[in-house]
């Protein structure tokens, strides 16, 4: 008979229960680090929060200067094949020639303000399409080398107004270039060649300006066709099969200058049916024929060679070359002031000219015969009247065999030692201009220190102000110039001296500056052209003759760049007798249309162009100012992906950490502490045991079997 066990509850002495530490999560190492990482977790989301709020501000800085980057084609899109381009304001670049394999164009394009440039490369086809096409405002398309098949078009324009189009080779298609009902555009830099049509310039498209083509080995190398007030300038037009140029059907009032044709089959240049009022000048037709046909009248050809002409009944043709006088005295003097009358052979008065402080007249046209119906009407011989004071001389002058040699001057002599010769003012430059002077501070300027005259006669001064932003108040010959207060940059304004018989024009440039500030301020102004309202990219004289800069990229006059960009500034100005680019005062080019800046330091710079035309300069300035280089931003933008993401990796460490702490904890609420002997502690149970006690320790020791 088996005995029954019992167990025997035996409490362990309190020395043994003293054995057991209370465990404690503050105590661990683990929440140590919790507690750091968290100060490290809200400091970088500080950090982060920063970050963003200038990454927004950036962000809409960039968006401003990459519109304005964008427009002049400084960043682009790569592209490698055919395509629609219809993201308004983007520039494309070509990576490579293309081969069209499709039946449509090559490029449309939909969008307005998009540059495309092919960047050297050719765009070819067999299917008779168009290379690129664009109905759009403020079309470029540069760069490109176009053959589109016989039936096909290089560059097609259709009411793209306002669009630029250069430094491209249209050869071995239907038409070259076509522009059809297009206005005010540019073309520049373009050779067609061995096409049916070179250049098609067709239906209303009126205004355009072609500077420096080349179409040889057409059907027709230029042909305008209802299309009026197109500015032609440097055209060569050499072994077309039909003319050379060919304006037909109310193509009228354009102007072509520096035209050079020869060996075109049947004319150098024609103008047929209503083709009137158009002007060449200064241009060589070589042994090819000009012809006027079916009621085109009243065309001027300006000191141009040609062997042969033909005009039809109804038509006319004016043909001119130019005439300049030089007086000087029998002392050897120059004679300004001297009046020059010429009549032609008929005794018709024909035009009156005054010499200038040099001797010399203006550069006037004057009219060798009009051919009405066939027959020609000579003007020549004229006679030419030179009066000055008492004394007077004349003399005959014929047109038709002076020609072109225009260069020497016409000379008069007047027999009278003792005249009186007027010196006209002289501006001194080195006095009266690049004027400095400090912000909110008032400057005098003395005309009796600006110019100089050699007759020492009494001169009457007058000023035109050309900046907004100073104020001239004149107290007898003393000009006080008053700034507008806290501006600070450049501007002009022009002062004049007359001395009853010439007057003279100076230019005075100045710069008002803050010596208090640094190279860095932010705030820094524009220049006067900047705040010029209503036509602020506008520089005249006084009177109505005022010519433009015309599209200066970039529009604004507050430029940032960044260290290691290069920046192109630019003008549409083709007509003009010079071109010069200043950096920072400096000239440093001369007859280009664009001007760009590279590898400069953090700083501000200046950047200006001045157009010069006869006696008129017109000009544009812009405020560069250079910052931390791009790569240097972007760093920035990439510290704030980095804190993120360590945001995120400590936020999880934190996580890993704190699951830690409760296993470790609820290991230590099952943990049994090993005594020896086969005795182990509990935390509780059923039996008469406590639970949820952890430090009150219970163990059972069990009874040996008999």
């Amino acid at each position: 008979m088996k005995k029954s066990r019992k167990k025997k509850r035996v409490r362990v002495s309190r020395d043994i229960k003293k054995t057991r530490k209370k465990w404690d999560f503050r105590n661990t190492i683990q929440y140590k680090i919790i507690k750091i990482l968290v100060v490290v977790l809200i400091i970088l989301i500080i950090i982060y929060a920063i970050i963003q709020v200038y990454g927004k501000k950036e962000d809409k800085k960039r968006f401003e200067e990459e519109g304005e980057l964008r427009s002049i084609g400084i960043l682009s899109t790569t592209i490698s094949g055919c395509q629609t381009l219809d993201v308004e304001n983007e520039s494309y670049e070509l990576n490579q020639d293309i081969v069209q394999g499709a039946n449509s164009n090559c490029f449309d394009i939909i969008a307005q303000n998009i540059t495309l440039d092919c960047k050297g490369y050719s765009i070819t086809s067999i299917y008779n399409r168009t290379g690129v096409y664009s109905d759009q405002f403020n079309t470029t398309v540069k760069n490109c080398d176009i053959s589109m098949g016989g039936a096909g078009y290089g560059v097609f324009f259709q009411g793209a107004y306002n669009s630029t189009i250069y430094n491209c080779i249209l050869n071995e298609q239907a038409r070259g270039l076509y522009l059809m009902e297009v206005n005010s555009t540019i073309i520049k830099d373009v050779i067609a060649n061995n096409n049916t049509f070179g250049f098609s310039v067709l239906h209303r498209s009126d205004n355009n300006f072609f500077w420096n083509i080349t179409t040889n080995n057409n059907t027709n190398g230029f042909y305008i066709y209802n299309s009026s007030d197109n500015i032609i300038r440097g055209l060569e037009a050499y072994y077309n099969a039909w003319a050379g140029v060919y304006l037909r059907i109310n193509a009228s009032y354009n102007v072509l200058e520096k035209v050079m044709t020869n060996y075109n089959a049947v004319h150098g240049i024609r103008m047929h049916i209503n083709s009137s009022d158009n002007i060449v000048l200064d241009s060589d037709f070589g042994d090819d024929n000009v012809r006027m046909s079916h009621i085109s009248v009243n065309n001027s050809f300006i000191n141009c060679s040609y062997v042969s002409e033909t005009v039809d009944l109804n038509c006319g043709l004016l043909r001119k070359w130019y005439y300049q006088a030089y007086v000087n005295g029998t002392n050897g003097s120059d004679l300004g002031g001297v009046k020059i009358m010429a009549y032609n052979v008929s005794g018709c008065y024909m035009f009156n000219l005054t010499t200038d402080s040099g001797g010399h007249t203006e550069m006037v046209e004057i009219i060798d015969y009009e051919n009405v119906d066939g027959n020609k009407i000579y003007y020549s011989n004229y006679l030419i009247n030179a009066s000055f004071e008492n004394e007077s001389s004349a003399h005959e002058y014929n047109v038709t065999e002076r020609g072109g040699d225009f260069m020497d001057f016409f000379t008069i002599f007047i027999n009278d030692t003792n005249v009186s010769v007027n010196h006209a003012p002289e501006f001194d430059r080195g006095d009266c201009d690049d004027l400095v002077w400090d912000m909110n501070v008032d400057y005098e300027l003395n005309l009796d220190d600006c110019f100089e005259d050699a007759d020492d006669d009494d001169l009457e001064y007058r000023f035109v102000n050309r900046s907004s932003n100073l104020d001239i108040q004149r107290s007898s010959d003393v000009l006080t110039l008053v700034p507008r207060t806290d501006w600070i940059g450049t501007g002009f304004f022009y002062i004049y001296a007359n001395d009853s018989i010439e007057e003279t024009r100076g230019r005075v440039d100045f710069l008002i500056e803050d010596v208090s500030s640094d190279d860095d301020d932010d705030d820094l102004p524009g220049d006067d052209d900047d705040d010029v309202t209503d036509d602020d990219d506008v520089i005249g004289d006084d009177d109505d003759n005022v010519f433009r800069i015309i599209n200066p990229r970039p529009s604004a006059s507050l430029i940032t760049i960044f260290t290691g960009d290069n920046k192109t500034f630019s003008i549409d100005n083709y007509d003009y007798d010079s071109i010069k680019w200043f950096f920072d005062g400096k000239l440093v080019s001369i007859d280009l249309n664009s001007f760009e800046v590279s590898d400069l330091s953090i700083g501000n710079y200046t950047v200006k162009v001045e157009v010069i035309k006869g006696s008129e300069t017109i000009g544009r300035a812009w405020n560069l100012i250079v910052e931390e280089t791009e790569e240097g931003r972007v760093r920035v933008f990439e510290l704030g992906t980095v804190i993120f993401w360590a945001i995120i990796a400590i936020l999880v460490i934190i996580i890993m950490l704190v699951v830690w702490l409760l296993l470790i904890e609820k290991t230590q609420k099952k943990e049994r502490i090993d005594l020896g002997f086969g005795v182990t502690g509990g935390s509780g149970g059923a039996g008469g045991r406590r639970r949820g006690h952890s430090t009150s320790s219970f163990f059972n020791i069990p009874n040996e079997g008999h």
